[in-house]
């Protein structure tokens, strides 16, 4: 069947008959987002009863390394990472691919770290050597950057560490019904997102819960205009519409405060997920603002 659809697709003829016959023979459909499972159920008629919504969420592992680096003052992860203790931190967690819009986060970088002069972009990466010639080449200065190539164990630790957590992408169909598992990783993190629009249910979540910025397609063509508004909403969140920043220092530190959007959103994304132990971890390597890390799993 599927061999009928490519050829259905190469031919130009009637890929959706052969997809719909494909479709009326499963058990089930499994979909990442409310948003694809509406567009199946528009698609495919009579398959309403066989959809099932599932989003994209990490490891199990995850949720322990989370709680693990939760436990630490944030002034202490950051020393023990070597980052800034003190500046705004804006984070990027991938690598080079085009959907990931590296060009939009090379210019609203630039822009921020105009508007804000103790801010620094930290970025990890399976590609940090390729990664951190990009940013440079692109004008963001060495000493405002941060650029490594981590074990995955670690990548929460960064995660915590930050202010801002970028996942900005292409606008694309595909994107409009996307779960990205670094975004649920974000979300689960504690930092305030700085995300695209329509980028499946996720955007309408951080919108409704204040969980960071949606950034519009003007926004993402206008650099400086969302550099001012990230400035606005790390100097005053409530009169930006965010919720107030869960700061673990204050209660048990694996937890979010009752009642805190954070809260609501974990409940549901981790619901039935087992209690993990964190990992085993060795000491993060002590480089210095705007190097390069040991290469490794990003």
């Amino acid at each position: 069947m599927l061999s009928r659809i490519r050829r259905a697709r190469r031919d130009g003829s009637s890929a959706s008959r052969a997809e719909s016959s494909l479709v009326s023979q499963m058990t089930a459909v499994l979909c990442v987002s409310d948003i694809m499972a509406n567009e199946c159920r528009a698609r495919f008629p009579g398959t309403a009863d066989r959809i099932h919504v599932s989003p994209n969420t990490p490891p199990n592992e995850f949720y322990g390394a989370i709680r693990a680096a939760r436990l630490r003052p944030r002034t202490d992860l950051r020393e023990a990472l070597g980052l800034p203790t003190d500046a705004p931190i804006l984070l990027y967690s991938g690598n080079l691919q085009p959907w990931q819009h590296l060009e939009g986060l090379i210019s609203m970088a630039k822009a921020w770290i105009r508007s804000a002069v103790d801010s620094h972009v930290v970025c990890v990466s399976f590609s940090a050597e390729d990664l951190a010639r990009r940013l440079t080449e692109g004008g963001i200065p060495r000493d405002r950057l941060t650029v490594r190539s981590v074990p995955n164990h670690e990548v929460p630790d960064y995660l915590v560490a930050a202010d801002w957590l970028w996942v900005v992408r292409e606008e694309t169909r595909i994107n409009r019904v996307a779960c990205p598992t670094k975004a649920v990783e974000y979300l689960i993190s504690g930092g305030r997102l700085l995300i695209s629009e329509d980028l499946g249910d996720l955007s309408d979540i951080v919108r409704r819960l204040g969980l960071g910025i949606v950034v519009s397609a003007r926004e993402a063509e206008d650099p400086s205009r969302l550099a001012r508004r990230i400035v606005e909403c790390t100097a005053d969140p409530a009169v930006s519409g965010l919720a107030p920043p869960d700061d673990p220092g204050e209660r048990r530190p694996t937890q979010f405060a009752r009642g805190h959007p954070r809260a609501v959103l974990a409940a549901a994304l981790t619901r039935g997920a087992p209690e993990c132990p964190a990992p085993r971890r060795r000491p993060p390597g002590r480089l210095a603002p705007g190097a390069v890390g040991p290469s490794g799993p990003g």
